[in-house]
């Protein structure tokens, strides 16, 4: 096909309405000149210094761009870059307040030859009730604090700033007191309490700015001891039922495996048990938004036995198969640099989340000059839109590699529709690990009866996007569809 005919295609043409400019990977280096200038009004010296490094993800190099917009008119003060490095982390923001380890943590793709096997309850399982900091001693606490109780700013890469107390050091070689992490995406364990030498309590972090939505766990286990019976009870969950009533286990990650047997994240633990605990609260159901309501709400435990298979070892410990935020970049990253996809799939960014991370829009379709006058139906993907549902996020990636594949039933969906895809709707909470809320203290649910004033208006970018595609205007609704992956047995 020509360049001459590919232009000529009405959906390319209906594509570059929706999508200004094609944005090619380059080098993220000068900033954008409207924000930098914001920056600059802010304060002199070293702070607008600061803004402009601030935003030095946000806009490709003066060549790149150039070359993608093909005029200077046509870009205007919308011009976004889409992330073009292989380390996509360090332009994620996040809220100053976190720290953030700055290593990225990494994790073999692995998955298991056969179906794990659910775990059997037998009706015996211990229920140990929590017994706090008074009968046991603290081995880590890390809460990120701030002055005020409210989302107030975000810097790339985090606060830098490692407070070594978190965590007391080792009394030797001879100590065996586990150590916990959890200053990396997507983790969120706020305190661990050694009861004796074998038996830990957890707390996790609840969302940002509230004092609920305890469902999600992931974190970082290390000086681990082989062929010892480990029990870990996570005492601050706050759903009345669990899969892991029915069967569900947690998800083991150990380094040493991965490196010397190239084996991945696997299911463990034994004597599964979710229950509420005793603390005089009634069981009632409460609304989300009754803040009144919160700390009267019943606290449950998940406890469970575990064994680690080598010694001093670094080992993952998750509620299900973690995918952050880096991960999605790194995705599109693939897909924007395979020459076949990025000609079938145009990345943009649809907005910015509330602590100024992307929220990326993609649209899926074939563009072949035989389909000139053909009226192609939009079809709306969404994921994520609970940040803590990481599952969706795996359903998302299988759909877009597939619709994105050379596949003749994927080339088919291509010429009949326009795939409309948002991978991540809640971009802020993936980094921190937040169950349901935004930064703004609000959940996003469809259909949205609200609109967030407090500069994140995603259902009007939404809604501006469809305006400027037409899509409103083809004939009939588009269709949406969203990914969701709930906690609870609802079947």
């Amino acid at each position: 096909m020509s360049g001459c005919e590919l232009s000529r295609s009405p959906v390319l043409q209906l594509q570059s309405r929706f999508f200004p400019t094609r944005v090619s990977m380059g080098v993220l280096s000068e900033a954008r000149k409207d924000e930098c200038g914001a920056g600059q009004q802010q304060g002199k010296g070293s702070s607008s210094q600061a803004g402009v490094e601030n935003y030095a993800c946000y806009r490709l190099a003066g060549g790149a761009a150039a070359a993608a917009a093909g005029g200077a008119g046509l870009l205007g003060p919308q011009l976004y870059g889409v992330v073009g490095q292989v380390n996509a982390q360090q332009n994620i923001k996040w809220p100053v307040e976190c720290q953030v380890l700055q290593d990225k943590i990494q994790h073999i793709c692995d998955w298991p030859i056969y179906p794990e096997p659910f775990y059997d309850q037998s009706g015996c399982e211990l229920r140990p009730q929590p017994v706090g900091d008074e009968l046991g001693r603290i081995v880590y606490q890390y809460y990120p604090t701030s002055s005020v109780n409210y989302f107030s700013r975000s810097c790339l890469g985090g606060n830098k700033y490692l407070n070594d107390e978190v965590h007391p050091p080792l009394d030797g070689a001879e100590d065996n007191t586990l150590q916990f992490e959890s200053r990396f995406e997507c983790a969120n364990l706020g305190k661990a309490v050694q009861v004796s030498e074998c038996y830990y309590e957890l707390h996790l972090r609840a969302d940002l700015y509230t004092a609920r939505h305890t469902q999600w766990f992931y974190f970082a286990v290390s000086n681990t001891r082989k062929n010892i019976t480990y029990r870990f009870s996570i005492v601050n969950l706050s759903k009345g039922d669990s899969l892991y009533n029915h069967g569900m286990r947690p998800l083991m990650y150990s380094t040493k495996e991965a490196e010397i047997h190239n084996i991945g994240w696997r299911r463990c633990a034994t004597n599964i048990v979710y229950y509420r605990n005793n603390d005089g609260n009634d069981s009632g159901c409460y609304e989300d938004d009754d803040e009144d309501a919160e700390d009267e709400a019943p606290s449950y435990t998940l406890t469970f036995n575990i064994t680690f298979p080598h010694d001093n070892d670094t080992v993952y410990i998750t509620h299900c198969y973690p995918y952050s935020y880096s991960d999605l970049q790194e995705h599109l990253l693939t897909i924007q640099n395979d020459p076949y996809k990025s000609l079938i799939c145009r990345q943009r960014i649809l907005c910015r989340s509330l602590a100024g991370n992307p929220i990326y829009l993609l649209t899926i379709t074939s563009h072949d000059p035989d389909e000139e006058g053909k009226v192609k139906r939009a079809i709306v993907l969404t994921a994520r839109v609970h940040p803590g549902e990481t599952p969706a996020s795996w359903m998302m990636k299988g759909v877009l590699d597939f619709l994105t594949s050379e596949q003749h039933k994927a080339q088919e969906f291509r010429k009949q529709f326009i795939f409309i895809s948002i991978p991540s709707m809640s971009t802020d909470r993936l980094l921190s690990a937040e169950p349901r809320c935004l930064v703004s203290n609000k959940m996003l649910l469809l259909p949205w009866p609200m609109r967030l004033s407090v500069g994140y208006d995603f259902v009007g970018h939404l809604e501006k996007a469809f305006h400027l595609t037409h899509l409103n205007d083809r004939g009939s609704v588009p269709t949406m569809s969203r990914f969701l992956s709930p906690s609870r047995n609802h079947s």
